[in-house]
């Protein structure tokens, strides 16, 4: 059997504040699971009311420390975890020592960057609320790849292209043919003429793009990017250069200028 320091790759270190019904069922799952270790915040004595709600005490209990009994219980299912209690109302260490909290993965000091996780439940209906400072995601294999056409910002001699082919003098079969790219710029125009035009400098004028040595690794690769645009890009992302099948004529999408056009603008 393998050691109990290695037993789980899962390290994580779990704090719960009052032991609840809801709390002491969902810290026994993660118990059952196996996380590093566990510590239970609460100032409050066991009830009798507790008894008919709370499978982790029992009458043995009525009148002691409920963070002491509940932390017993759940040290029982898994004597490979670390479990310790605090005999303090949650409230009054948060308000006199909210450092304290920073040394736990799953938390409700939100101002250290770790992940609250607030539960209640009445009868058979119930509540979960996540919040945490920041959530950054990379989808790094997306299942839907969106081409990126550059439609909001053409350079000149892709609007060139889409502005030598007038779809009002095509005719029907000519314009069953024409690149849906055309089609998309020009409709893109005329959406910015009666809009005033897309904002897509959200994320990048946010100010954790100033990255430092702290700077997940998300922000990183945004202020890279931002450094492109900048610089390199002139104003623009990096451009791929590859572009999807489209319905067209073999002249139009390959032998004149369509596909070069992105090719040559992504080797630059």
């Amino acid at each position: 059997m393998a050691e109990p320091k290695t037993k789980y790759d899962r390290q994580l270190s779990i704090c719960l504040l009052n032991c609840g019904p809801t709390g002491s069922e969902t810290l026994k799952n993660l118990v059952l699971g196996g996380v590093g270790s566990i510590t239970v915040i609460d100032g409050s004595k066991v009830e009798l009311g507790d008894l008919g709600n709370n499978f982790m005490v029992d009458e043995s209990c009525v009148g002691q420390s409920k963070a002491k009994c509940v932390c017993a219980f759940l040290q029982e299912l898994n004597d490979a975890v670390k479990a310790k209690f605090i005999e303090e109302y949650p409230v009054t260490l948060i308000e006199t020592n909210p450092s304290f909290f920073s040394q736990f993965t799953l938390v409700v000091a939100t101002q250290a960057n770790v992940i609250l996780v607030f539960a209640r439940s009445y009868g058979l209906t119930g509540l979960v609320r996540i919040s945490l400072k920041e959530h950054t995601v990379v989808e790094s294999k997306p299942d839907h790849f969106l081409d990126d056409l550059r439609l909001n910002n053409p350079w000149p001699e892709l609007k060139s292209f889409a502005e030598s082919i007038d779809l009002d003098a095509q005719d029907p079969v000519a314009l069953k043919h024409t690149p849906y790219v055309v089609l998309l710029i020009k409709m893109a125009e005329q959406w910015v003429k009666s809009h005033g035009g897309p904002d897509l400098q959200q994320i990048l004028n946010d100010s954790c793009a100033e990255v430092d040595s702290n700077s997940s690794d998300f922000w990183v690769m945004v202020a890279a990017l931002k450094d492109f645009i900048s610089n390199e890009g002139g104003g623009e992302a990096p451009l791929e250069g590859s572009i999807p099948d489209m319905t067209s004529t073999t002249e139009t999408f390959t032998k004149q200028r369509l596909r070069p056009i992105f090719l040559l603008l992504s080797n630059e």
